[in-house]
């Protein structure tokens, strides 16, 4: 499950059924509902770790962080 939540800060609650994921709505600043759920899988895979939104994001040219900013550059 995940939820967005107006804060700045994303949390990962861990519980018997499943992971619950708490992204801060702060940190989100597109306004298209599609744009926001793009950010919002960006931030699950680079945040969280998350395998399966990683691979949404896969060869789509979608992702908006500079080159660097998740580790060293070549």
């Amino acid at each position: 499950m995940i939820a967005l939540i107006e804060d700045e800060d994303n949390f990962l609650f861990v519980a018997d059924d499943g992971p619950f994921y708490s992204i801060g709505r702060k940190l989100i600043t597109e306004d298209d509902p599609a744009d926001a759920t793009l950010r919002t899988l960006e931030i699950m895979a680079y945040t969280f770790h998350e395998y399966a939104a990683r691979e949404c994001l896969y060869r789509q040219n979608l992702f908006t962080a500079p080159p660097g900013a998740y580790g060293f550059e070549k």
